[in-house]
């Protein structure tokens, strides 16, 4: 089975493989931005990913299993779409805290991420009580900073700069951000 959704960032076709669903998108198309593809499925939306460039477009392509998108999102797929990710997506860091990661490589716990990080430069480094971010300089004209994890990472402003930042634990290891109020409680109170 193969579905097809178009819509004005861009389109996402879905084919079922037998027990495998691959999901490829296409999008932002002479448009700069950070692009992400959401699939929808009767009981709910998910999240595939955020678009790359490659071949001169930005892309997209993931392979699930039927039985991750039935309990996440339902099946079979019924929209999908390719948002611009804008100002409400976007971390704006306004408090100090950052300073110059000066061997960060050594500060994480997975041997691929330091490999990583071994040629990135300049990285921040900020703890936090769920372990430490990083920030890498982010721009449209270079790679995505640490590639293998853009899904897990969000773009914010330090000092009118753009950063890509990514969470680690405190032992090291990537983790999903967290959105916290300034008062270091998360913004669902949990």
């Amino acid at each position: 089975m193969k579905w097809s959704f178009d819509g004005p960032n861009g389109g996402v076709t879905v084919r079922q493989d037998g027990e495998r669903v691959i999901c490829q998108a296409i999008g932002g198309i002479g448009r700069a931005g950070l692009y992400k593809a959401w699939l929808q499925g009767p009981a709910g939306k998910i999240l595939l990913g955020t678009l790359i460039p490659e071949g001169g477009t930005l892309r997209l392509r993931r392979v699930m299993e039927v039985s991750q998108l039935e309990a996440r999102c339902g099946w079979p797929p019924i929209g999908a779409e390719i948002s611009l990710v804008g100002a409400e997506d976007i971390r704006q860091e306004k408090t100090g805290g950052w300073q110059w990661a000066e061997r960060p490589e050594k500060m994480v716990g997975d041997r691929e991420v330091a490999q990583m990080l071994r040629g990135l430069g300049q990285v921040l480094y900020k703890k936090e009580k769920q372990g430490f971010l990083f920030a890498i300089p982010y721009s449209l004209q270079r790679p995505y900073p640490l590639t293998a994890l853009f899904c897990l990472s969000t773009l914010g402003q330090i000092n009118g700069q753009w950063y890509a930042i990514f969470s680690f634990s405190p032992h090291g290891y990537p983790q999903l951000m967290h959105n916290f109020s300034d008062d270091g409680e998360n913004r669902k109170g949990t």
